[in-house]
């Protein structure tokens, strides 16, 4: 799998809720339908830090997953540094 965060990042108007959002792709054909969990593991800016993660179904190859969750983060304007992981669920527990 490639994934990566969307080149801009947004708020929800009038709330500190961070939209983070990316796009995972290059999956297992297998892989097709199961869930997958993405994490941000870390979101940075200023040395204040958040994470999140969310659950998603993996889409039919080739196609691209699009995915987005929020965040509450005390972010300001400007450039943040992350990273993040996924897990495919392989039976009871996702690797």
């Amino acid at each position: 799998m490639v994934g990566k965060f969307n080149d801009t990042l947004s708020f929800e108007p009038g709330t500190n809720e961070l939209n983070v959002a990316g796009t995972l792709e290059a999956f297992d054909p297998a892989d097709a339908g199961k869930e997958v969990e993405i994490s941000v593991t870390r979101l940075e800016q200023n040395g204040d830090s958040v994470h999140c993660s969310e659950k998603f179904t993996v889409p039919a190859p080739p196609a691209v997953l699009k995915w987005t969750m929020t965040v509450s983060a005390n972010f300001i304007t400007g450039t943040t540094e992350g990273d993040a992981t996924a897990k495919v669920k392989k039976g009871r527990s996702f690797s």
